[in-house]
């Protein structure tokens, strides 16, 4: 099983998207999805899976808190 953490988009170059999860940040491909800078999205295997509402991914975050994530 995969736990994905919710990041947010900070910058696109081609087909790539830089995350910034808070602690760090990270490239995914952008092949699947095509989010937009500002975008807040779910990351697998250095994909981009999911686009996220705002509430969404604050939900999201705030569980990854509760649960010491």
């Amino acid at each position: 099983m995969c736990l994905s953490i919710p990041g947010k988009v900070l910058s696109l170059e081609g087909k790539k998207a830089k995350i910034d999860y808070g602690t760090q940040q990270r490239e995914a491909r952008t092949d699947l999805c095509k989010p937009k800078v500002g975008d807040h999205v779910l990351v697998q295997a250095g994909l981009v899976t999911e686009i996220l509402s705002p509430k969404e991914a604050k939900d999201m975050c705030e569980a990854c808190a509760e649960a010491g994530i």
